[in-house]
């Protein structure tokens, strides 16, 4: 499946829709035709990928043994960020999207000896791995490749109170690295998602970043190169070409560090012909970043995040006395047809909700409109609900009736809501219309 710069994600777990993007699963390990018969003669259906296969797929195997022993670890300083501060693709992916709390995270900066700008970690609490072990994985993957990213999602391998959140590995080309599993925290899982980010944003077309042109994985020049072999480097690297892209990147960084090449380490594979042109393609764009004894490069790396999301520190997780968290909307969130057990008041009139920071009062200026009626309102003159935190005070009951703040004729809808906790969002998604509320920040419901 070909994704765009924005977002290029590979999965490496059963995980059938993550982010309301359906991805390819990998599960059985079958191989996904990389071309067809019909383009290339060479090309059987199914697709085809070298034999014996590359054996760098799981920590232990001999790849990953080798990128540990050949790929030097770099010193590195870390720094913890102030509280209440995140970078806003940490936001968007790991609270908005993936629905973790915030307060579950903890900024870091992560300056490594190779490298003079820093690298942002977004450290989860429940993450399997301290930030000085995550540290030293990044840390071995080589500064030209490292470079083309400037930030690390780092996720726990379960939701507390998410029974069916499973883990993943995946690449945000224009934002970050996701690690979600422990087993994908050992070398070659990261080296392979570095690929896709060298893919997005130092090889491709328009490189260096920010090149707002595709992958070079999507030009013709990787297909062509891919479909004259007519095999793909992997069976994982067989499901197409962005996945193809990646896994010749593991089989280019073996070539250029470990001693005798790729030759050497693969015990004089016969077949290694089948990838030569892929290979050569690769080194062509991508080589010069997949050598050990690299530093970034100002023209290179990935910029520092400077959109910054800040929030209450004081935010509960979960209200006294709730055990189950039904649904999270942002103001970004358009509304739903979906009804809660349980209400958070008035009981007549109409509001629309807003919340500052600490969720104690409406945003100033805010607080009054008017409802000019309609056949499910009658006329009356309101104000912004005063969020309440239920931790600290109890609320009443009936319907709370989310409006677009200019245009309340025929547009109302009416939800039934228990309790909340309120966070903020850039100032972007204020009054966003037909927000399902508030209009600024963001809410967890719970029953």
């Amino acid at each position: 499946m070909t994704l765009s710069k924005a977002l290029v994600l590979a999965l490496a777990a059963q995980v059938s829709s993550v982010w309301g993007h359906l991805l390819r699963v990998r599960d059985t390990g079958d191989p996904y035709p990389i071309c067809s018969p019909a383009t290339n003669a060479n090309c059987i259906d199914g697709g085809r990928y070298l034999m014996p296969e590359l054996n760098y797929s799981l920590e232990g195997d001999a790849g990953d043994t080798a990128y540990v022993e050949f790929l030097p670890n770099h010193t590195f300083t870390i720094s913890q960020w102030s509280a209440g501060r995140m970078p806003e693709p940490c936001y968007r992916w790991g609270v908005t999207a993936d629905h973790w709390v915030v307060t579950d995270f903890v900024m870091y900066n992560v300056t490594f000896s190779d490298c003079s700008t820093p690298f942002v970690v977004c450290w989860n609490k429940y993450a399997p791995k301290s930030i000085s072990e995550i540290a030293t994985y990044i840390g071995r993957i080589p500064a030209g490749m490292r470079q083309s990213t400037s930030m690390y999602l780092i996720y726990g391998d379960k939701q507390s109170d998410n029974p069916s959140y499973t883990g993943y590995i995946a690449t945000l080309a224009a934002d970050a690295i996701i690690v979600g599993r422990s087993e994908a925290y050992f070398t070659t899982a990261l080296v392979h998602e570095t690929g896709h980010a060298v893919d997005s944003n130092l090889a491709s077309p328009n490189a260096p970043h920010p090149g707002t042109g595709t992958s070079f994985s999507s030009t013709s020049t990787w297909k062509n190169a891919a479909d004259k072999d007519g095999y793909a480097v992997s069976a994982y690297g067989a499901g197409s070409y962005v996945e193809d892209f990646a896994e010749t990147g593991r089989a280019v960084l073996l070539d250029n560090t470990y001693p005798g090449g790729l030759r050497a380490w693969s015990g004089n594979n016969p077949n290694l012909t089948q990838i030569t042109h892929q290979l050569a393609a690769f080194q062509a764009v991508a080589g010069r970043f997949y050598v050990t004894g690299s530093t970034c490069d100002s023209s290179h790396k990935f910029p520092f995040p400077t959109s910054i999301v800040t929030y209450a520190n004081s935010v509960t997780p979960s209200p006294v006395g709730s055990t189950t968290r039904v649904l999270f909307y942002s103001a970004d969130q358009r509304l739903s047809s979906t009804h809660l057990l349980g209400s958070l008041g008035p009981d007549d009139g109409a509001c629309t909700v807003y919340s500052d920071a600490a969720c104690s009062k409406p945003i100033s200026g805010l607080e009054g409109f008017q409802n000019p009626g309609n056949s499910n309102l009658p006329a009356s003159n309101i104000d912004s609900y005063l969020c309440i935190n239920p931790v600290l005070s109890s609320v009443g009951s009936g319907k709370l009736y989310i409006c677009p703040k200019t245009n309340w004729i025929g547009s109302c809808r009416d939800f039934s809501w228990d309790s909340w906790v309120c966070q903020t969002l850039p100032s972007t998604y204020k009054n966003s219309i037909g927000s399902l509320g508030p209009d600024h920040g963001n809410c967890w419901f719970y029953r």
